[in-house]
């Protein structure tokens, strides 16, 4: 994720947010804030399945590599 400009700073509390109580297609979302309309992410969630999309790409070129000898 990259951002160009934060408008604004906010503090939520725990009631404002509707926390994700089952995991499911989206690991990397931890709940919603309903009055703003937009998404609380697990940061720490988002950045384990990047590493991972990374390294299975890396594990495919060396297997493409591999093959095309």
């Amino acid at each position: 994720l990259a951002v160009d400009n934060a408008d604004e700073s906010i503090n939520l509390q725990s009631n404002e947010i509707r926390w994700k109580s089952v995991t499911g297609n989206r690991p990397w979302l931890a709940g919603t804030l309903l009055e703003r309309l937009c998404a609380l992410i697990d940061v720490d969630t988002l950045t384990q399945l990047l590493e991972a999309c990374d390294q299975g790409a890396e594990g495919e070129g060396a297997q493409n590599g591999a093959q095309n000898s």
